[in-house]
């Protein structure tokens, strides 16, 4: 798939992609002070859905034990 089809894939389904901020990458690191036992990604999900206020949904549901230490609204799926 071409940069240019991966855009318009993305366009089609209404997904905006949300650049990654350096007080994003704090966030981030500041979870992991928190002994949460979350990988990298997971932490890099749940500071993304603070930073931009919107709720994370996951099917992991060990990220709702740290929903409010972390102050995310933690959605799962199943």
């Amino acid at each position: 798939m071409t940069a240019g089809e991966v855009d318009a894939a993305l366009e089609d389904l209404g997904i905006t992609v949300t650049p990654f901020a350096r007080l994003d990458a704090r966030l981030t690191t500041s979870f992991y002070r928190h002994k949460s036992g979350l990988g990298i990604a997971d932490r890099v999900c749940l500071a993304l859905a603070r930073s931009l206020s919107s709720p994370a949904y996951t099917a992991d549901r060990i990220w709702q034990d740290w929903a409010d230490d972390l102050g995310v609204d933690v959605q799962v799926i199943r």
